[in-house]
């Protein structure tokens, strides 16, 4: 029980830190090489990835206004064994899938796959 609430706490730091434009606290979340992709074009037939580089993108994280979203969302531990974890988080413009792994007895996320979330109507 203590993992999954460390895991979780970990999830509330990525959402909550892009939602906020807080950086500080994105990044205290990601493992220094961390890597976000995406499915460029699911439509298209192509196996092509859409990587975001982290700093830049913590970097305009970090220059911009908090986000407009609505700060309601679901963190959802899907899977914690030994020294990983899978959670997925749902919020408003979002979905995405978090691998955790703990080093020294933290926990960081090492992968995000992501993709946009409908509007809930």
């Amino acid at each position: 029980m203590e993992d999954r609430v460390a895991v979780t706490a970990v999830a509330r730091d990525y959402i909550e830190g892009w939602l906020d434009s807080d950086a500080d606290r994105l990044a205290g979340s990601l493992h220094p090489d961390a890597r976000k992709r995406s499915v460029k074009d699911p439509a298209a037939g192509t196996l092509d990835l859409d990587e975001l580089d982290i700093p830049p993108w913590l970097e305009r994280v970090r220059e911009r206004e908090p986000q407009p979203y609505a700060r309601e969302y679901d963190v959802q531990v899907l899977s914690v064994y030994d020294n990983m974890a899978t959670v997925a988080v749902l919020s408003e413009p979002f979905v995405d899938y978090l691998h955790l792994a703990r080093f020294a007895g933290r926990w960081l996320i090492v992968n995000v796959l992501w993709q946009e979330r409908p509007p809930r109507g």
